[in-house]
């Protein structure tokens, strides 16, 4: 028999259940992706990985490791809400202020210039 159950229990039963168990990880769907510069990452500075917690709230699902580098991939869809000037937050580096939207003569956003903002 199919089982007929409203979005938001599903949603609180993810959150509840599920949620605390699972380890998080990044991933991008799909190929339209754009650039973010991350300006004032230091030039003499090679990229580099950091130890994070797979759950923020569950240590003992262990660590991964995330690459902090000077350029990093977004998808299209979610660079379309970066606003000059407005501050967005990249998971486990913080909040970067985004400094310049660059878009390819299509109008399509080619890049984005962003730089940490720890105010």
């Amino acid at each position: 028999l199919p089982v007929k159950m409203e979005w938001d229990k599903l949603w609180a039963f993810n959150k509840k259940v599920i949620d605390p168990l699972a380890p998080r990880f990044t991933a991008l769907s799909g190929t339209e992706r754009v650039r973010v510069c991350v300006c004032g990452f230091p030039d003499d500075k090679e990229p580099y990985q950091v130890s994070i917690a797979k759950h923020p709230k569950t240590p003992s699902l262990g660590q991964k490791q995330q690459w902090c580098t000077p350029e990093v991939l977004v998808e299209a869809g979610d660079a379309r809400d970066f606003v000059e000037g407005s501050n967005v937050t990249f998971m486990n580096w913080g909040n970067m202020r985004v400094k310049k939207v660059h878009n390819s003569a299509d109008g399509a956003i080619s890049q984005i210039d962003v730089q940490l903002n720890v105010d």
